[in-house]
């Protein structure tokens, strides 16, 4: 880190600074899927949300 110039107190802080808190993922979250929502149609349902979320671990776990 001292070849970059940095320390591990200002990694932290950039970190916690630049992260957003979970009340603001959640409004990104909505603002995304009212977007997708107006742009195609697209409106998962809840179950089919966590399907989706679902899927990339099962695919792994297809290759694995």
């Amino acid at each position: 880190m001292a070849e970059k110039g940095t320390t591990i107190a200002q990694l932290v802080s950039d970190f916690a600074v630049h992260t957003p808190t979970e009340d603001e993922r959640a409004e990104r979250t909505a603002r995304t899927l009212v977007a997708l929502n107006e742009m195609s149609g697209y409106a998962p349902s809840p179950k089919q949300d966590r399907a989706a979320d679902a899927e990339p671990a099962r695919r792994l776990g297809d290759i694995a």
